[in-house]
């Protein structure tokens, strides 16, 4: 009887005993549960501040391409800034019309392209970190907790628009501006985050400022001889 005994105890023990691992293991996953759900809702809550901090990353990795394509470009252009335009007067030498040299501005800007293409090409998928300190705005935690990684790819070409403007620049005085609008789509890829940003930046080419009004008419001149392409100019 007493070994019967001694055996039923045992096995209650093993019992008791199975039914309080089990207690810890359900215990031990729903603190895991409650802790991931947690870290989940804070990830979500700082979301917007991971997008902004990824947005200022591409916006400067981009420019830093399109800049250093635009010197490749400019680098390899022998003329200078007033070699792009010519411009024509009549006869109390006011402005009445100007001639873009064209195959000079389109040179510039494929060699601008194609050093932007090959950049990323040659990069591939740019991957940065930010610490999850960086994105939580108090300045002491900015290099603590652990990296988010980043992924920043470019979403089909470049592109290049060619961009010219008078304006009155003061009492009897014009300015015209010829520039070229760079542009890049990039693709920002985080943890349950995927945006597109469109980083775009003006390189100015001609920035000139004469005496005299703004043309108040529209011209139009034939193509001359020498790859120059007169203007328009836009009424004032």
């Amino acid at each position: 009887m007493a070994s019967r005994d001694w055996g039923a105890g045992a096995h209650k023990r093993g019992r008791k005993s199975n039914h309080a691992a089990w207690k810890w293991r359900i215990l031990i996953l729903g603190l895991i549960l409650a802790l991931g759900v947690l870290l989940l809702r804070l990830y979500r809550n700082i979301v917007p501040s991971i997008v902004s901090a990824a947005k200022v990353l591409a916006e400067s990795t981009a420019t830093d391409i399109m800049n250093a394509a635009m010197g490749e470009a400019l680098a390899q252009y022998s003329g200078t800034a007033e070699d792009l335009v010519v411009y024509y007067r009549d006869t109390q030498g006011n402005i009445v019309a100007c001639g873009v040299d064209t195959v000079a501005i389109n040179t510039i800007s494929t060699v601008t392209l194609n050093a932007m293409n090959a950049a990323y090409s040659e990069a591939g998928d740019l991957t940065l970190y930010i610490p999850m300190g960086q994105v939580t705005g108090n300045p002491l935690l900015t290099a603590f907790g652990p990296d988010i990684p980043v992924k920043l790819r470019p979403i089909g070409n470049s592109g290049i628009n060619y961009h010219q403007e008078f304006k009155a620049a003061g009492i009897n005085q014009v300015n015209h501006r010829v520039w070229l609008q760079m542009e890049f789509i990039i693709q920002i890829m985080a943890p349950l985050i995927t945006d597109e940003l469109k980083v775009t930046q003006d390189f100015v080419l001609v920035d000139r400022t004469f005496a005299g009004e703004v043309p108040d008419a529209y011209l139009q001149f034939p193509q001359d001889g020498n790859g120059y392409e007169p203007t328009k100019l836009p009424v004032s």
